[in-house]
């Protein structure tokens, strides 16, 4: 009862969350500035920490000169605007695109407003006459702070070391039957990008020249190149090399040369190591120090820039709670441009993260070993130990599960001569590798079938994300044990790279091709569905209908698309919230089932009344 009574209150508090825009824009902003205790941009630390953002969706026959004028002069305060997506190309990507705006107030850290970002985003929507707003403050990344976990579930360097290491260090590979594999391309990934959104990367011996570090990104510091800085890890939410882990177990190269990290809990020494797809090119870009806590709009821009750039994969090994109709048409026009977007489902929350939990995303969950011991080359025997890593998210989102417990991977360390570095680390753990992994098959995928011919046998019937979703399920191996609630299988690379290519479907376009007009309650139901899969879609109804109660139907469907975004991050946020969510909508979807039924017995017992009457009037009785 005390959940339902504070969602109610939530719900009326948002009912009178925008009125007067303007002067809650005075009221929050002016008076923070004026403050002489005013906070300012910390250029040693993160630059997205000590700014405030919210992204605006104007209209579409709206003209961009004109709104950018006058959501300046709304914002005022020194605040600037600007494209989200400048990298948006006519004619190949989705229109909607061009129609976002960053507007941002430098200096002014979002830590120190004395309000709820949402209603900050919700009075500028009304001032400049919007389609949407959405705040864009510091979001988990990875497992929230409140969420129950093991203490090796994320990948964090204090954590990394406490399991009992295979004997076998590349295990990984050949529990994936990737070996086999690399026999059936023809350059194990030659030609093939693999766009890779993550802490940025160090130059590694693994990696060598194979990283366009020139054509990739840092969001954080616009100008440089994608280079991870390597901060210490002095609170949870700093994971240096996490770019370097992840893309190592991508791309990373045989090279018996290369040392392996010492240390009490690592001295497992390995005389080799390779990547999924060690003959890929890797299109860095940086959207974050942390893989904890970092800006939505970082992860959608880096989507499109990787896009636009020439990215065939794009992996994407962390997400949170957070969604907005932004990142939410980055993905879509990803996949319309037969990109292949992988994305970690995460581990220690409720439900699969975003953006894997996305229908048109591919969330990739976690397996392990449950026995380390006398491990062997053969796939067939390997496979058998395998079942699903304990921390992971799991659920019907779940397109894919992959190795990802004791992992190896490329790590930053000692340094060469030439700049490069040379260690490899482990062993570490995390939904994070598994990604990665499916990432490598992907790329191995497209080099065996060739994507030029991909493309064409499936223009305009299909995407290539929907083809190899259903090549992984398709090929996917059910190890002993398994169940069905997490997910289709785990991954078997070389079953997937000799699967039958799927029929192209001709007929209508795929339900994708939609999302070129205005976001709208449609896409907030599709994200309620894709982050409660197991509500039937009449209690998920009565869930939203309770949590946002109104007087009539085009009063809810507003209030949906107005406060749905919001809505579902919270949940996403904390596992008892959800959990009574659910409750919610189960029990309220029950007495909705049991007052239809009532309704439609007394319907049936007026009409059988009726029929009576008929027929003693015809009788003359």
């Amino acid at each position: 009862m005390k959940k339902r009574a504070a969602a109610g209150r939530m719900a009326s508090a948002k009912r009178t969350a925008t009125k007067d825009p303007l002067e809650k824009l005075d009221r929050h902003l002016r008076a923070l500035l004026g403050r002489a205790d005013a906070p300012v941009i910390d250029k040693a630390g993160m630059t997205h920490l000590n700014e405030t953002r919210v992204v605006l969706q104007k209209r579409r026959d709206e003209d961009p000169a004109v709104f950018t004028r006058m959501v300046r002069r709304q914002a005022g305060l020194g605040a600037t605007v600007e494209r989200l997506f400048p990298w948006v190309r006519p004619r190949r990507d989705l229109p909607t695109l061009q129609d976002f705006f960053l507007v941002r107030w430098p200096g002014l850290d979002p830590r120190a407003l004395n309000v709820n970002p949402y209603d900050l985003a919700y009075a500028l929507q009304e001032a400049t006459r919007s389609v949407s707003a959405s705040p864009d403050p510091l979001v988990a990344l990875g497992p929230t702070a409140s969420a129950v976990r093991e203490p090796d579930s994320v990948p964090d360097p204090s954590v990394m070391l406490r399991s009992t290491p295979p004997d076998n260090a590349g295990w990984h590979l050949f529990a994936a039957n990737v070996p086999p594999a690399w026999g059936l391309t023809s350059g194990l990934g030659a030609g093939i990008v693999v766009g890779h959104v993550d802490t940025g990367i160090v130059p590694h011996v693994l990696l060598g020249g194979r990283v366009n570090l020139s054509g990739g990104f840092d969001f954080l510091r616009p100008g440089s190149p994608p280079i991870d800085p390597l901060p210490a890890a002095g609170t949870r939410a700093d994971v240096p090399g996490h770019g370097t882990f992840s893309s190592t177990v991508i791309a990373g190269s045989l090279d018996p040369g290369v040392p392996v990290a010492t240390g009490a809990a690592q001295a497992r020494p390995t005389t080799t190591f390779s990547g999924v797809a060690p003959g890929v090119t890797i299109l860095p870009t940086r959207v974050t120090r942390s893989v904890v806590v970092g800006p939505l709009s970082y992860v959608a821009q880096a989507i499109q820039f990787l896009t636009a750039g020439g990215a065939h994969v794009i992996s994407i090994s962390l997400g949170g709670p957070s969604i907005s109709p932004f990142l939410h048409y980055s993905l879509n026009n990803a996949v319309l441009n037969d990109v292949i977007v992988v994305a970690a489902a995460g581990q220690g929350t409720p439900v699969v993260v975003m953006p894997a939990a996305l229908r048109n995303c591919i969330a990739v969950a976690g397996t392990k070993l449950n026995d380390t011991t006398g491990l062997s080359n053969d796939f067939t025997v390997m496979r058998d130990r395998l079942t699903l890593w304990g921390p992971s998210a799991f659920g019907p989102k779940v397109g894919i599960a992959a190795p990802a417990k004791d992992i190896r991977h490329g790590a930053p360390g000692s340094v060469d001569g030439s700049g490069m570095h040379t260690a490899i680390g482990g062993l570490s753990q995390g939904t994070t590798f598994a990604t990665a992994m499916v990432a490598g098959v992907a790329a191995l995928w497209l080099d065996k079938q060739m994507r030029p011919t991909l493309v064409s046998r499936y223009r305009n019937l299909r995407s290539l994300q929907s083809v190899f979703k259903e090549i992984l399920a398709g090929s996917a191996f059910v190890p002993g044990g398994w169940h069905r609630r997490w997910g289709p299988g785990a991954l078997d690379a070389a079953a997937a790279l000799n699967e039958l290519l799927p029929p192209g479907n001709p007929g209508p376009p795929p339900a994708f091709l939609a999302y070129r007009n205005r976001f709208d309650r449609h896409d907030v139901l599709e994200w309620f569905e894709d982050a409660f899969p197991d509500l039937s879609p009449d209690a998920l109804r009565a869930a939203l209908r309770r949590l946002l109660p109104a007087s009539s139907a085009a009063e809810w469907r507003n209030a949906l698309e107005r406060f749905g975004a919001e809505l579902l991050t919270r949940l996403g946020e904390d596992a008892d919230a959800a959990a009574g969510f659910i409750e919610t909508g189960v029990a309220e979807a029950a007495a909705d089932a049991a007052a239809a039924a009532d309704q439609a017995r007394q319907t049936a017992e007026a009409l059988v009344d009726q029929a009576s009457d008929r027929l003693r009037g015809a009788l003359g009785l």
